[in-house]
């Protein structure tokens, strides 16, 4: 093989492909690829074996296609003789005549339009990278204002959580001083009651239920009827007996009988402290 530098280089496919149709390659070769008789231009007779036996040696592969691909964009012309062969000339690829090998160049048309094909192509894969990344960078702006959203739902929901924790025990707060005053006012009929000598049955009955009923969740003020009922039939029964105040006491095992007990002493003591009506009573 051979090859020329300068202005009028014999390009290498040009060279490789005169050499396998040299004459001293004819004994093998002359199978597959071979010069016409008149040595105008060359037949390829066998594709299937010249990609395996010959391709594949001077090209690196072993694809005929390939192989026709770079004979037309040197502007070889194609044809079929008589036997169906495929044949192929060039008005500088002939027999003998190795000089006019390097006046065989490149079609200019065809390499441009390649370049423009590849460049083409690389503008149009940039376009789909840069769609690629705006999409990218666009879900990941979602993302992040979707966990922000995530964040504030859940500080939200603590504060409701904390609110909700407050109001429960305000509630709680507000039973627990409901019940200390039903005690200051069970405490205060049945003194009453105790001072007035009453044995009104009914009341006494009415006062040991207000006394023995557990305590319940908070209820509205209508949880206060009875008690209202019992009073407002005491003072319907007050007016029927003398205004002087008695200090009869009924006495049972020698303690002071209450109609309705004193929840605690602690509670004794308060009312003790802040009755007026006690006080009164007591220094009678």
């Amino acid at each position: 093989m051979t090859t020329q530098s300068g202005p009028f280089s014999t390009p290498a496919f040009i060279i490789k492909l005169y050499d396998i149709l040299d004459e001293q390659n004819q004994v093998q070769f002359n199978q597959i690829i071979k010069w016409s008789d008149d040595g105008e231009y060359f037949i390829v007779l066998q594709p299937k074996l010249m990609e395996n036996e010959i391709l594949l040696q001077y090209f690196k592969h072993n694809h005929y296609q390939s192989f026709l691909r770079q004979l037309n964009m040197y502007e070889f012309i194609k044809a079929r003789n008589s036997e169906n062969y495929e044949i192929f000339s060039h008005p500088f690829f002939k027999r003998g005549n190795k000089k006019q090998l390097s006046l065989i160049k490149r079609n200019p048309i065809k390499t441009k339009c390649k370049v423009k094909k590849e460049l083409k192509s690389a503008v149009k894969q940039y376009d789909f990278q840069k769609q690629m990344d705006s999409e990218l960078l666009f879900l990941k702006q979602r993302q992040t204002k979707f966990e922000t959203q995530f964040q504030e739902i859940i500080s939200q929901n603590e504060q409701i959580m904390d609110q909700h924790k407050q109001i429960w025990q305000e509630l709680s707060n507000s039973k627990k001083t409901l019940d200390v005053k039903i005690d200051r006012i069970s405490y205060l009929l049945s003194f009453i009651i105790q001072q007035q000598g009453i044995n009104n049955q009914d009341s006494i009955e009415m006062l040991n239920q207000i006394q023995c009923k557990p305590k319940q969740e908070y209820q509205p003020v209508e949880s206060l009827s009875p008690l209202l009922k019992m009073m407002q039939n005491q003072m319907n029964w007050n007016l029927k007996m003398p205004t002087q105040l008695s200090t009869y006491s009924p006495v049972y095992n020698d303690q002071a009988y209450s109609p309705l007990a004193i929840r605690s002493q602690e509670s004794l003591d308060s009312y003790q402290s802040i009755s007026p009506f006690y006080q009164q009573f007591k220094d009678q």
